[in-house]
């Protein structure tokens, strides 16, 4: 069972959400955009909460940057027949009827009070003015990232769902029990889960 700041709890039966187009920045700020890496996050599924990003030149990095969703470019001029792997619409993660991934989903039970309440959240929408996609950077609190040839390091990042209510757009989850379109609210939760959703626990081999 999680708590919002405001006090109310629910419990979580669906988190999933998509990271991509992450960029590694250099101590000098040179910026290193990783090709091709679409991740899909699901925290009941532990095969899904690690991966690799390969290819990041030798050096030491100072930030790590990624789209909470699916980049522009990919999920809405690609033919879904075309996607594989975690992009597959196989997955769950894609509205056909608007020809878009859906960047990210939570599902409960708002638990405060006499009466539960089922929430769902699915969040989507890439093209303005109803764009959910967010760049999250959490910070590395000073430490820095140590690529070298002979070892590969790693971050770990926390996820914690409450964010998607406690950001600068608050949200009731007595009056607000979920959205599953793109449009205003479903914008204010992505501004809310990139502000502080991820944050950096540990990075190792630094």
């Amino acid at each position: 069972m999680a708590t919002t700041k405001t006090g109310e709890t629910f419990t979580v039966s669906l988190f999933e959400y998509y990271l991509s187009t992450i960029k590694f920045t250099k101590s000098d700020g040179t910026i290193y955009t990783a090709p091709d890496t679409y991740f899909l996050v699901n925290q009941a599924k532990p095969s899904s909460l690690s991966f690799t990003v390969a290819g990041v030149p030798v050096g030491d990095y100072s930030s790590v940057s990624f789209i909470v969703g699916v980049d522009a470019q990919k999920t809405g001029f690609t033919d879904p027949l075309d996607f594989t792997g975690d992009l597959n619409p196989a997955n769950n993660m894609y509205w056909t009827w608007n020809s878009g991934h859906v960047f990210l989903k939570l599902e409960g039970t708002r638990t405060t009070g006499n009466v539960p309440k089922a929430l769902t959240y699915h969040i989507g929408g890439y093209t303005a003015p109803n764009s959910a996609l967010v760049t999250a950077e959490p910070s590395f609190n000073g430490k820095k990232l140590l690529v070298r040839a002979n070892q590969t390091p790693e971050i770990t990042l926390r996820a914690d769902a409450t964010k998607l209510f406690d950001g600068p757009n608050p949200v009731n989850l007595a009056t607000f029990t979920g959205t599953e379109m793109p449009g205003p609210q479903a914008i204010q939760l992505a501004q809310n889960y990139g502000a502080g959703m991820l944050t950096v626990s540990q990075i190792k081999g630094n």
